[in-house]
């Protein structure tokens, strides 16, 4: 396995050890990012919660908000969000998630920003309604070894 992937499964699994009931997003630029580490989820012994992903390739509204409402729901529906972060930049409401994973580092700080707004309560670009949990910020960058960068760094 990767040493990214790897990464993203300990941070994966230290979060829902201690926060078992909340919800993480994990945003990335690149969605084929995103669908590997789906499957190594899927395939990874003891990790045992649902997965929904968001993102350009789904076109149909009703789709997407299907999506993100069962991700809201508290309590129910899938407790990680593999979010691509063109998607997740604008308009969105995701007041289900607790906790926000950023891969590697986005284009700009305002994308960046954006992003982080749509989730945080905290944050000026927030459109959606105030949640009532707190908001975890994991400035976690999960790199590529190719460009001789660490595999990860925090």
């Amino acid at each position: 396995m990767a040493p990214r992937v790897k990464a993203a499964l300990t941070k994966l699994r230290a979060i829902r050890h201690l926060y078992p009931d909340e919800k993480v997003i994990v945003a990335s630029t690149f969605l084929m990012w995103l669908d590997v580490l789906r499957e190594a989820i899927r395939r990874e012994e003891g990790f045992s919660f649902g997965v929904a992903g968001y993102n350009g390739t789904i076109t149909s509204s009703t789709q997407r908000e299907k999506i993100l409402g069962s991700f809201n729901a508290r309590g129910t529906g899938p407790t990680v969000l593999l979010l691509t972060a063109a998607a997740g930049g604008t308009g969105l409401n995701v007041a289900g998630a607790s906790h926000l994973i950023i891969c590697e580092p986005l284009w700009s700080a305002g994308k960046d920003e954006q992003l982080i707004g749509r989730i945080s309560p905290r944050r000026p670009f927030s459109s959606r309604d105030r949640q009532s949990q707190n908001f975890n910020e994991h400035r976690s960058i999960l790199m590529n070894k190719i460009n001789g960068c660490p595999s990860y760094e925090e």
